[in-house]
């Protein structure tokens, strides 16, 4: 806040409590600048007085700023495996609902690895599609820090995490196409009545 501002607010708080110098030696040479930090925190060690460098204060509240960010991305990989998870049921659950259509199909001469085959490119194909309208909706989202020329290092993690969230969705798919297919037919056929 502005110093007038501060004194109307806070008139018991006197003097200054930090003080910023600028150096004029190179950065490449810290030789003169811990000399100076050396001897400015000798003379006032009696008014406890601490030099620190701006990019060790910055790096400090980076670290706290880091530490939120990687505890939200720890809460959202649980999340998506909690989701994945939540697919692979969703999709056994929709794959057993229709046993009696699998099983009429059945006995209208499908095979059963023709049966696996098209359940497994129903759901990864709702799977894919789900997927991309995430995607898109995530890259506009991302445009502007990804125009800002952040790194592909950043890109690593969400992209890894995507590709076994693709991966695990499409063994749900197949996983769910077998146990449906595996059902037997007569019960299924009798209890469509």
């Amino acid at each position: 806040i502005g110093e007038n501002n501060f004194q109307k607010i806070f008139p018991e708080i006197t003097g200054y409590r930090q003080f910023l110098i600028k150096s004029r030696s190179p950065e490449s040479d810290p030789g003169p600048l811990e000399t100076i930090r050396l001897a400015l925190e000798k003379g006032w060690s009696d008014d406890g007085l601490s030099c620190a460098s701006a990019s060790s204060i910055l790096s400090s509240l980076l670290a706290v700023q880091n530490t939120y960010l990687n505890a939200f991305q720890v809460l959202g990989a649980l999340g998506l495996v909690r989701g994945t998870l939540g697919l692979g049921g969703a999709q056994l659950r929709g794959a057993m609902e229709r046993r009696s259509e699998l099983a009429a199909m059945r006995a209208m001469g499908f095979s059963k690895p023709r049966l696996i085959w098209t359940l497994a490119l129903e759901n990864g194909w709702q799977l894919l599609r789900g997927i991309g309208v995430g995607l898109t909706a995530a890259l506009l989202a991302s445009a502007p820090t990804l125009w800002s020329g952040s790194s592909a290092k950043a890109l690593a993690a969400p992209l890894w995490m995507l590709g076994w969230v693709i991966i695990l969705g499409l063994l749900f798919c197949v996983v769910a196409a077998v146990l449906a297919v595996r059902q037997p037919l007569l019960a299924s056929l009798r209890s469509d009545r």
